[in-house]
Formats: structure tokens, C-alpha cells, sequence
């Protein structure tokens, strides 16, 4: 256990002002706990990040597995998933083609590292897209490459937490096709995201608004003659101006107005695009070449850009995408380097100042940078796309859901005294702590669990505790 101590002398009844407040070490690396192995049936290569439902259930998609008779060599169009905190995962969807096919594998048309996360809706349903499928008459050039022949052109689907899927767009070449990225909703209620193709050709893109009452507008069309690989639009997010912000597979970065005007932003070359909390500015990466291993940046909305971090082999290379800001530090993985080379996950506060949270191995590998979202209860969950069951997979295993178990703060605990009695009581929302009391601080044995059931007032658990010898302590302990 990991104690948090308020010691009280207590002499003759009378409680004397002496208070020693102590807490637990920080451990060396934080605990990794691995909740799920994907097998197959139950799915393989979890691409996209892991969302958390109002239900307080995880909710992902994989890339491949499934119905194993279907897709290049049996390996699946997909599915959709909900895994309950203790790691129990239910599979909702299985893709089967006509109902789309073989959500957020990442390629090489751009970064999407976090291609085809859920979002779920102020209605409770759950949105997203699929790469391929639909329509499986289309069949042709990149479009539905992914389904291994299987064809169509995407979709956007809407699914009830009780895994009913219905499909609410199934693209058909115009205005676009093959969408990338996640949804996300914009400030007008409507939801937006991204294509990798366009009628004239396959490497283009568009950015699209998909209306409450289900109509699908075009906002903006890419076209690789745009320049040297501009195209392929990702990374969509709106920013406090009501713009929207993304990338293009060159790492371009571009602004785009609700009515479809479309602005080139001077910076090139990132892999990675999130906006802030507040939406006043964006966190961009840049992946690492043959001199370094890749920066984290900040840029308002009015151009000022400031370098965060730069990485390094021990702390990782090529950051991926998918960070979070927690307790004003940076979250986030890493693609390559760490102990074992197959990266890692780091926090790195506004100064620069890297902790390597943890080494990914070949069993556990994120491959393209595993995005992490961070749970109610405080810890960090992602998946890995890779590793697990190494047995299959061609050796690479089919990916894992895993758990970061982060410190947690260790609450307030308050003591007062009535008379003969002494009241202690701490915040209702500290939870897996219990209140524990010695008589006698020189064997950690002689510590023991109150007995003495907590009752609940306002925000507080509060325990009354008669005195009851010369000298008391007390903690609350993990």
C-alpha cells in the first residue's frame, strides 16, 4: 500500500497541535497493465484511439478481424468493440463488407494516426467511419484497397450502444470517397471529417460536413497537382476562431473557414495535429529523420510558434499524433527507440523535461504510436496495433488494449475533535483509498484498516473514532 499519512498526538484526551504530513515514493515507471489480446474473431490491429462512453465503458474499432472468411487471406474486414474497465470486451460489430469494411488502418497517404476513432453524440450513439466497403459494385483504382478486393468506397455509420448499425452515408466516388480520420463535431452541431479520394482521381481528398438532418456537403477539394503531395487531408479540429485545422500528407498545415475557404499555413513537414483544450492554439509533431527524433510544438491560432520538446532515443522517436495534456504536462508515444526500440510512452512537461512512463517491446509494440486518452479514473488507456499473441498475425501478434496506471494525488484527510471523540473525513472522489490507524509507528504491521464504516456527508466520508489511548495515528493508504 501506498500510504498518505497525517499523524495526530493525541495525550489525555486533548488533541495536540503537532501534524507530520507524509507521502508514498513515486515509483520508478508506471504500472502496465495489458486488459485485453486480441485473437482474431474478436478482432486484430486496433488503429484507432480508444474513446470513453458516458456509460464509463471503452469504445474502439479495429482495423482487421472479425468474420476470418472474409478480406485478403482471411483477415477480417473489422469490428467494433466496448471493453468495461476491468478489461471485459464485448465485440458490438463485425464489418462484413456492404456494411463497410476494415476501419482506420493507417497508410502511407498521410498521418492519421488516430483514423477512425469513435465519437459519440449528444443523441448516444456512437459515429464513425469506415475506409472501404458500402457499395461493393466500386472496385477500382485505390479506392477500397484496403478491403483486399472486397471494394466499395466508405462509409459514415452511426451505431446504437447496443452495437445496432446503421448506415447514414455510403460514399460513391462524388463528391469523395475513402474517408479518413475521425469525426469530429463542430461548434454548429454538424459533424465533420475528411476523404482521401476525389472523383477525378484517387489522390486528391476533401473535407466534408455531414448535416443533423444527413445531408453530406463538400466543404474543400484536394488535388495532388496542388503541389508536391498535397493532398490527402487529416487530422481534422476546429479551433476557438471557428476555423477549421489539418494536415495534408506532406505534413502542410491548412485553414479552413465554416464556408469552405481554404488557407495554406507556413509549416511543413508535421505528422501530427491536435488542438488545444481552450481551441486558442495547436500542438503539432514532427517525425524524426536521420539527425533527430522528431519535436513537439505549440502554435496559436495567430502563427506564434513555440518548441516544446525535442526527442531523443531514450525517450522515444517519431511522436505520434495522439497526446493529451494532463495536470499541464504533455502524454503522449512514441513509434521508435526506448529501451527495446519499439518506442515508448512519455510525459514531458512545458519546459522540455522528458519521463519515459514506459518501454514498448515486441509484445506489447505500438507500432504507428499507439494514441492514449486518459480514463475517469485517471489512468491512461491505448492500444497497441501489434504484439500480444505473437503466435499469430505472421509473428506480429493482433495488438492489445492496455491500462497506464498513473499516482494519484493523495487526498486531504481532516481531523477534528468533539470531546472524547475525533472526527476524520476526506473528499468522496478520492477513491481506492481506505482509512487506516496504529497505535504504534515502528512496525509498518501494526497498521490496520478502520472498522469503523464510512458515512457520507455532502462531499465527504467522514468517520467518528473514540479516543481511546495516549497517542493515535492515522492514514489513508492505497
Amino acid at each position: 500500500m501506498k500510504p498518505t499519512t497525517l499523524q495526530k498526538t493525541l495525550m489525555a484526551g486533548i488533541l495536540l497541535p503537532f501534524a507530520l504530513l507524509t507521502y508514498g515514493p513515486k515509483a520508478d515507471g508506471q504500472a502496465f497493465e495489458v486488459l485485453h489480446t486480441f485473437e482474431g474473431p474478436d478482432g486484430a490491429e486496433p488503429w484507432s484511439a480508444l474513446i470513453q462512453g458516458s456509460d464509463g465503458n471503452f469504445y474502439g474499432s479495429t482495423g482487421f478481424g472479425g468474420d476470418l472468411t472474409l478480406g485478403y487471406n482471411g483477415e477480417g474486414l473489422g469490428t467494433i468493440f466496448k471493453m468495461t474497465p476491468d478489461g471485459t470486451l464485448t465485440t458490438l460489430v463485425v464489418f462484413e463488407g456492404s456494411n463497410g469494411s476494415n476501419p482506420g488502418p493507417e497508410n502511407d497517404l498521410g498521418p492519421m494516426a488516430e483514423s477512425a476513432s469513435l465519437l459519440e453524440g449528444d443523441d448516444g450513439n456512437y459515429y464513425g467511419t469506415t475506409g472501404s466497403g458500402g457499395d461493393l459494385s466500386l472496385n477500382f483504382g485505390g479506392w477500397g484497397w484496403w478491403g483486399g478486393g472486397v471494394g466499395g468506397a466508405g462509409t459514415i455509420f452511426k451505431m446504437a450502444p447496443d452495437g445496432t448499425l446503421t448506415t447514414l452515408v455510403q460514399f460513391e466516388i462524388n463528391p469523395g470517397c475513402d474517408p479518413s480520420g475521425p469525426l469530429i463535431k463542430g461548434s454548429d452541431g454538424n459533424l465533420y471529417g475528411t476523404t482521401l479520394g476525389v472523383p477525378e482521381h484517387p489522390d486528391g481528398g476533401t473535407v466534408f460536413q455531414l448535416r443533423t438532418n444527413g445531408i453530406l456537403r463538400t466543404l474543400t477539394t484536394f488535388y495532388y497537382v496542388d503541389g508536391a503531395g498535397f493532398a490527402y487531408p487529416s487530422d481534422l479540429v476546429q479551433g476557438s476562431d471557428g476555423n477549421f485545422y489539418g494536415l495534408t500528407a506532406t505534413g502542410t498545415l491548412f485553414k479552413l473557414t465554416p464556408t469552405g475557404a481554404r488557407t495554406t499555413l507556413p509549416f511543413a513537414n508535421a505528422n501530427g495535429l491536435v488542438g488545444s483544450g481552450d481551441g486558442n492554439s495547436l500542438y503539432l509533431t514532427i517525425s524524426g529523420n536521420s539527425t533527430d527524433c522528431g519535436t513537439l510544438f505549440n502554435m496559436t491560432l495567430g502563427g506564434k510558434l513555440t518548441t516544446i520538446a525535442s526527442f531523443g532515443g531514450t525517450n522515444g522517436c517519431n511522436p505520434g499524433s495522439g497526446f493529451i495534456l494532463r495536470d499541464g504536462n504533455y502524454f503522449g508515444t512514441t513509434s521508435g527507440g526506448g529501451d527495446y526500440g519499439y518506442g515508448t510512452a512519455f510525459e514531458v512537461t512545458p519546459d522540455g523535461k522528458f519521463t519515459t512512463l514506459f518501454s514498448f517491446d515486441q509484445t506489447n509494440s505500438p507500432a504507428a504510436g499507439a494514441p492514449l486518452m486518459q480514463g475517469s479514473d485517471g489512468n491512461l488507456y491505448g492500444t497497441t496495433v501489434f504484439g500480444g499473441d505473437l503466435s499469430l498475425n505472421f509473428g506480429n501478434g493482433n495488438g492489445t488494449v492496455f491500462r497506464l496506471v498513473m499516482p494519484v494525488s493523495p487526498p486531504a484527510l481532516i481531523i477534528t475533535q468533539n470531546a472524547n471523540q475525533i472526527i476524520l473525513s476526506w473528499p468522496t472522489n478520492a477513491t481506492g483509498f481506505s482509512l487506516q490507524s496504529s497505535f504504534d509507528l515502528r512496525t509498518a504491521a501494526n497498521w490496520l484498516d478502520s472498522t469503523n464504516t464510512p458515512t457520507i456527508l455532502a462531499d465527504h466520508y467522514v468517520v467518528t473514532n473514540r479516543i481511546s489511548a495516549a497517542s493515535q495515528f492515522f492514514r489513508l493508504a492505497q
